[in-house]
């Protein structure tokens, strides 16, 4: 049985590529590190167990999807996103705005005429 999970392929690298003029990583010497391949099916996966139904979205799964959504194309996000009834600003703000019927019908009623 596959899950989610385990559909991330983990790669590594034999030494660590510096990109700030040749610097070494902190501690001084070059190792393996590994890094995540993102597909959008499975940020897809673990963003449906975040935002489906959800209104709100707690600060450490927010912060996991940031990450998620930082190596996809923006169309990709957006599509993600409005697959779960969340718009981009929505997301960004970690909850959706609602405005009730019942508040909209009671500020027209007070309008003047």
């Amino acid at each position: 049985m596959i899950s989610a999970l385990d559909k991330l392929a983990y790669r590594s690298t034999n030494s660590v590529t510096a990109t700030g003029g040749g610097r070494l990583p902190p501690g001084g010497a070059t190792g393996t590190t590994s890094y995540e391949v993102v597909q959008p099916n499975i940020v897809f996966d673990i963003a449906s167990l975040v935002l489906y139904g959800a209104q709100a979205t707690p600060i450490r799964l927010k912060i996991l999807m940031d990450r998620l959504f930082s190596v996809l194309k923006h169309d990709e996000v957006l599509q993600i996103l409005l697959s779960f009834g969340w718009s981009y600003e929505d997301y960004s703000r970690g909850y959706i705005l609602q405005v009730t019927v019942s508040l909209l019908l009671l500020s027209q009623s007070k309008a003047p005429q």
